[in-house]
Order: C-alpha cells, then structure tokens, then sequence
C-alpha cells in the first residue's frame, strides 16, 4: 500500500509513538538534558543495531555532526542485507 504525505501526517499526529521513539527524547530530558538550537540528539549505538538492545547513550550534538555520522554510517551500511554484522568505522563527533 502506498503512503502519501497527508496518511505519514496523519499517522505522526494520531500514533505518533508508533513511528517515532519519543520515549527516547523523554528519557533525555528526564536526566535533567535539553537541546538547544542547532543540536540534535545523537543514540549510540544506533537503534536499528542490535547492539542498542544492550543499552544507548543520549547526548547533544551539533546538527552538521550528527548529519555528518548519519550519512557516514548510511554509506557504509547500504549495501549489507537484513541480518548482516557489517564493521561500521565511527568517525567524527555525532556518533554518541
């Protein structure tokens, strides 16, 4: 079934924990955090490995870093199937 932007919407306001893990932000902010303008929040290791079942770590980072890690890690993971146990080189500061 093919989703427009109006139906992503639409499922952002009415289950907005099921597409997103807002109990991630919670948990940030609950230990006293909060990010400023130009920050996003870094999740290491990243929740679509398994090694984020062990535990993540939340911080602030600066935009251009954490955009820089998500394209880093994107390149590097793109051509491994479901399942795979690629070796991810972090560089930079965005990772977590």
């Amino acid at each position: 079934m093919k989703t427009d932007v109006h139906d992503l919407l639409q499922a952002f306001i009415t289950q907005p924990n099921d597409l997103l893990p807002t109990e991630i932000v919670h948990t940030f902010e609950r230990a006293g955090e909060s990010l400023m303008p130009g920050q996003l929040l870094s999740v290491y290791p990243p929740l679509c490995s398994v090694e984020s079942a062990a535990g993540i770590s939340l911080r602030a980072v600066p935009t251009f870093d954490r955009l820089s890690f998500l394209s880093d890690f994107a390149s590097q993971i793109e051509v491994f199937g479901e399942g795979s146990r690629p070796k991810v080189v972090i560089r930079g500061g965005g990772a977590g």
